[in-house]
């Protein structure tokens, strides 16, 4: 056998930057869980983390403030699993057309409400913290299937009413991650 061993040595710099990171690239994210969302797919994760579903979370705790503001700067996500069931509360939805529907989102099954205010206190507990805010847009509304079309008049109704009101949002994404086993959607649907 021709083996031939060689010896190779590696410099480095400590001293030598080859990349810098943005300030802001420290990102977490907030999810929309239900207290009682119990789930043999997701793990019962509402129950796990109680009351701190972006409906029921107390944003104007001191606390939590003062932990957010030293994260900053940093992105915060907001989306994860249930954000395809988030609706919007502006224009006429049907699925959130009452107070009571609107009330009970935050622990019945169904669809989550989110109302313009409640999204106003997201908005300003963000700035106030120095965040960037990245909030998940639900790419199911209206689906009744994976391949089922995009229904975005609710989508568009929130987004319009983001820019009237001049909210400050870094960015939005469509959809959270879907498994195609389990609800998958086709990007051509979108």
């Amino acid at each position: 056998s021709n083996s031939s061993s060689s010896n190779v040595y590696i410099r480095v710099g400590a001293n030598e930057r080859t990349v810098t990171v943005p300030t802001w690239f420290r990102s977490f994210t907030a999810d929309w869980w239900r207290h009682n969302e119990k789930s043999p797919h997701l793990h019962d994760n509402g129950v796990k983390w109680g009351s701190a579903g972006l409906l029921t979370v107390d944003l104007a705790s001191p606390r939590l403030r003062y932990l957010a503001s030293q994260l900053s700067p940093a992105v915060w996500r907001i989306g994860g699993t249930p954000q395809d069931s988030v609706v919007y509360v502006v224009g006429n939805p049907p699925e959130c057309a009452t107070q009571d529907a609107v009330r009970r989102s935050a622990s019945a099954p169904g669809p989550l409400c989110l109302t313009m205010r409640r999204w106003q206190e997201i908005v300003t507990f963000a700035d106030s913290c120095g965040l960037k805010l990245v909030m998940g847009l639900n790419g199911m509304y209206g689906r009744r299937g994976p391949h089922a079309l995009f229904n975005i008049s609710n989508v568009r109704e929130f987004l319009r009413s983001t820019a009237r009101r001049k909210l400050n949002v870094f960015a939005f994404e469509l959809s959270n991650e879907r498994l195609r086993s389990v609800n998958g959607v086709s990007p051509d649907t979108l």
